[in-house]
C-alpha cells in the first residue's frame, strides 16, 4: 500500500512538471473581464488604485515579469491559485527575491520575513496586537505566501 502511494505521488509530481508549461503575464485586461463591476465587489477597480497595478510597467521588458526561469524548477510557486498573492502573481519572483543572489536565506530581499512583508504592507491589522516589522514572522501563520487554493489570508 505504501508503495502505491509513493508511486502515485511521484506520478503527480512528474505530471505537474510536464504540464507546467510556459508562464507569461496575461495582462490586467484578462483579469478585468471577470473581476469588474459592483456585482464582483469592484475588485478590479480597487486593485487599479493600488501600487501593484502600476508595478508591472516598471519591470516590463526586463525579463522579470513572472520569472519563467525560476518556475521551471519551482512549479509549485507558479499557480494559478484561487487566492493569489498579488506581489507574486503580478510582479513575479523579484518582488520578494533577489533572483541573482542575496546573502539572505531563500534569496529574500530582507533578512527578516517581517521586514519583507512590511515593505509592502504598511501595517499589520489591529487584531495582530502591535506586531512590528522587527519582531514579526508573518510566514509562521501566513505560510502559503505565493498563493493558496484554500485560504484568502494564506494561512496554514
Amino acid at each position: 500500500m505504501k508503495r502505491f502511494f509513493l508511486i502515485a505521488i511521484c506520478f503527480l509530481v512528474v505530471l505537474s512538471v510536464v504540464f507546467a508549461g510556459n508562464f507569461t503575464y496575461i495582462g490586467a485586461k484578462k483579469c478585468k473581464m471577470c473581476h469588474k463591476g459592483t456585482s464582483k465587489g469592484e475588485v478590479f477597480e480597487k486593485w487599479e488604485k493600488t501600487p501593484h497595478a502600476k508595478s508591472f510597467e516598471a519591470i516590463k521588458g526586463k525579463g522579470e515579469e513572472k520569472n519563467a526561469e525560476c518556475l521551471k524548477c519551482h512549479t509549485d510557486k507558479a499557480g494559478p491559485f484561487i487566492f493569489e498573492h498579488e506581489a507574486s502573481a503580478i510582479e513575479g519572483c523579484s518582488s520578494c527575491h533577489e533572483v541573482h543572489g542575496s546573502p539572505n536565506r531563500r534569496l529574500l530581499k530582507f533578512q527578516s520575513v517581517g521586514e519583507l512583508c512590511f515593505s509592502c504592507h504598511a501595517a499589520a491589522p489591529s487584531w495582530h496586537r502591535g506586531l512590528k516589522s522587527a519582531d514579526a514572522n508573518c510566514a509562521s501563520c501566513h505560510s502559503a505566501v505565493h498563493g493558496s487554493n484554500l485560504d484568502p489570508l494564506f494561512l496554514k
